[in-house]
């Protein structure tokens, strides 16, 4: 019986270092080759860096690392009234503080304006990547679909 004891002791102790190694080597980045290869091409299409359009919002931002700045407002929406009230400008950022999570995620903070168009506020958002890397979702509570879809640009 002490015998079984000890042999259950062994294999659980076994069983704990291959996790704990195992989940070290993720955490490092440490891989054995055989997957998690990287690329120019795969590593561009998991990059937010770029131009992108949400046609029903009206607006193209561009992200260029931790940021993405307005860079076209259609005249005819919302984001319009909230840069006539002095708000916002074009190159003033949409996006701030992105920090990447995992593979094609990423947190951030998004600018929002408020009814009435008088204000604005920044909230915690998700940001998943969707298409190879062709379209992006701004995940906040209370956006529709149409809302949260940026389409790349380039």
């Amino acid at each position: 019986m002490k015998n079984n004891f000890k042999f259950l002791g062994l294999i659980t102790f076994i069983t704990v270092m291959g996790f704990l190694t195992m989940s070290c080597a993720g955490l490092f980045g440490i891989n054995d080759g055989s997957s998690g290869t990287s690329s120019a091409s795969s590593s561009s299409r998991t990059s937010l860096n770029g131009v992108w359009r949400n046609n029903y919002l009206g607006i193209t931002i561009t992200i260029n690392g931790e940021t993405g700045v307005f860079t076209v407002i259609d005249s005819d929406v919302a984001w319009n009234r909230v840069m006539q009230n002095g708000l916002i400008k074009i190159g003033d950022p949409k996006v701030r503080d992105i920090t990447r999570t995992g593979d094609n995620e990423w947190i951030a903070q998004e600018l929002f304006y408020t009814d009435g168009f008088n204000d604005t506020i920044w909230r915690s958002i998700g940001i998943m990547m969707h298409d190879e890397g062709q379209t992006m979702h701004l995940g906040a509570a209370g956006k529709t679909i149409d809302e949260a879809r940026f389409t790349r640009v380039r």
